[in-house]
């Protein structure tokens, strides 16, 4: 299913009475920054200072509520704020999770780096291994094979072309090595990139649902969307609001195709929303958000936190693949190698025992 709304919103303009709810949190966040201040003095890891350091601005320096739920980067720790505004009436737990929540941001793009290491390290080393072989091997078994005046394979002819080209030009061999590992990275976030734009169809949502990435723009859209209805933003209202922080394509369409569809319900021009936008969401949330209940904030917290320990525990769609694949490439590649380097050895001790 592809959901394309007919109508996407603009910028989500805020009532009088939403404006307010927000500025009372922006306005008297001095506890939240003082908790920031204190984790800034144990010296955190630098991914976790910049984080920290970012926030402690946004909550000195901006005070306008529009501003913040305008900037996705704003957005996400939105639901931080919202949830240390109520200091007096959280457990330790939650400030444990609080704590963990704002370091967990901060160790994205570390994680992103850690999962390409070892696929990096298989691809030089693969590299360096062909950059030896066309430079000190090859040359001695291409000078063997003219002295014996042998017609060489197209595998053989394209390596020793690699090796002669090498050979004559030297200033190529870094040339070259830059040149792959940037093909190699960009092609990585290249195929990132398809996914996520393109998971509103059925066959690559199947594909990208479970990833960790997916689990990330789920996680951060409910928790905007949880503390949003818990300062009683209408749904309707919250949805698209939550989409922004999501940074998903995905998301931003089935929230502003359902938050159009619950203003239609609710201004009597349609009976009911349509249940293949529904079903585009986890079945969790859609039952803590129109199960026979009234809609609670206690639940969908409960689901933010479990997603975070998925988050946890689990690595990317491609992240996941990409070790065994960047294996097996390499492996085709040196395999490759050695078979056009000992072919026509092949063929000449055939033709020798004839």
């Amino acid at each position: 299913m592809v959901l394309t709304p007919t109508h996407m919103l603009s910028s989500t303009v805020l009532s009088e009475h939403e404006q307010q709810r927000l500025t009372e949190v922006l306005v008297h966040s001095e506890p939240l920054q003082a908790f920031l201040r204190a984790n800034l003095t144990t010296q955190p890891r630098r991914y976790e200072s910049q984080v920290l350091k970012e926030l402690l601005c946004a909550l000195e320096n901006e005070k306008n509520p529009q501003a913040w739920i305008s900037n996705p980067n704003l957005l996400v720790y939105l639901p931080v704020v919202i949830r240390f505004h109520d200091l007096p009436q959280m457990s330790p737990s939650d400030t444990r999770y609080i704590t963990a929540e704002i370091m967990s941001y901060s160790a994205l793009k570390s994680r992103n780096w850690n999962s390409l290491f070892y696929p990096l390290f298989l691809a030089i080393l693969t590299f360096v291994f062909l950059i030896a072989i066309g430079l000190f091997i090859t040359p001695i078994f291409g000078e063997i094979y003219r002295d014996f005046s042998l017609r060489l394979p197209m595998p053989t002819e394209l390596l020793v072309g690699f090796s002669n080209l090498l050979i004559r030009k030297p200033i190529l061999v870094p040339l070259v090595t830059l040149s792959v590992l940037l093909l190699f990275t960009s092609g990585i976030y290249g195929f990132n990139f398809v996914l996520r734009h393109l998971q509103q169809f059925a066959v690559i949502g199947f594909w990208v649902a479970g990833s960790r990435r997916n689990v990330e723009d789920m996680t951060k859209w409910l928790a905007v969307l949880t503390e949003l209805l818990h300062l009683d933003f209408p749904l309707e209202k919250a949805l698209p609001i939550a989409a922004v922080a999501s940074h998903s394509i995905h998301l931003e369409l089935v929230s502003r195709t359902l938050a159009m569809d619950l203003r239609q319900v609710r201004e009597g021009t349609k009976p009911k929303v349509d249940a293949t936008i529904t079903a585009a969401l986890p079945a969790t949330v859609m039952t803590a958000l129109f199960g026979n209940h009234p809609t609670s904030t206690t639940l969908l917290r409960q689901i933010v936190t479990a997603n975070h320990i998925r988050i946890q525990e689990r690595q990317g769609t491609f992240g996941g693949l990409l070790g065994p694949i960047t294996t097996i490439v390499m492996g085709l590649i040196v395999g490759f190698t050695i078979v056009a380097l000992f072919l026509p050895l092949i063929s000449m001790l055939r033709g020798l025992s004839f």
